[in-house]
């Protein structure tokens, strides 16, 4: 049996070279698979991370709407609503619209569009399938209330639509003496602008596809028409 001194000379004759090595950390080697795994980990965040920032809508700033029926003209047929908005607005959101958003998915079909300091607009329709498709953005600011008329008695809903994962605020309109025909107006906002939707016979894989396609645009008048007022 090994004495306690003869122990410590023991102890006393190590490296003091090999004493410094071994408190170094030992290097980790990865494989081929493992590595490339890794890389594809990062592209792929990457690229959800630039995609939220082009879109710009993963957080929906609105925070209730308020549907309220002002009134039904039985000798007109006309069924008007108001819709007041709660937004989040962020604190350097300003008055004018900077950047605006574009529904490139129609860029090479026939449409309308226009566009003014303080919104934008865009409307399309398939007339064989009956469809219509409508996307407008507004100043967060300047936009807290929205008017909608129809020529018939309607029935309203609120629902959530489910966008990359984010709950978006939906307004469905369906006509009360028909069994088909519902119109899908779905909200989102920045906390810059506000974002509207208006779907006519249109599947919700359609309407994402446009949200999508959004993009913004440098100028806006190569795409539609830009007119400096208010109100168009």
């Amino acid at each position: 049996m090994v004495k306690g001194d003869k122990i410590m000379e023991a102890i006393g004759m190590i490296d003091e070279e090999l004493i410094a090595e071994a408190k170094k950390p030992s290097k980790r080697y990865f494989g081929t698979k493992k590595v490339f795994a890794l890389v594809a980990a990062i592209l792929i965040l990457m690229l959800i991370s630039v995609t939220s920032a082009a879109l710009g809508w993963f957080d929906d700033k609105i925070i209730n709407i308020n549907v309220i029926n002002e009134f039904f003209d039985k000798n007109e047929g006309i069924d008007s609503y108001i819709l007041e908005f709660d937004v989040e607005i962020h604190e350097d959101a300003k008055e004018n619209i900077e950047n605006y958003y574009f529904p490139m998915l129609f860029v090479n079909e026939e449409y309308n569009a226009s566009a003014n300091s303080y919104s934008g607009y865009f409307y399309w329709e398939n007339t064989e399938k009956k469809q219509i498709f409508t996307f407008s953005q507004h100043s967060a600011i300047t936009f807290d209330e929205y008017r909608h008329s129809f020529g018939e008695k309607m029935k309203v809903s609120k629902e959530k639509f489910i966008f990359c994962g984010e709950e978006i605020k939906c307004i469905i309109f369906t006509p009360e003496e028909k069994e088909n025909g519902s119109i899908k107006q779905i909200y989102w906002s920045d906390g810059y602008s506000v974002f509207k939707i208006t779907a006519f016979n249109c599947s919700d894989e359609f309407i994402e596809k446009a949200m999508e396609s959004l993009e913004i645009v440098e100028d806006f008048s190569d795409y539609g028409k830009f007119k400096e007022n208010r109100y168009h």
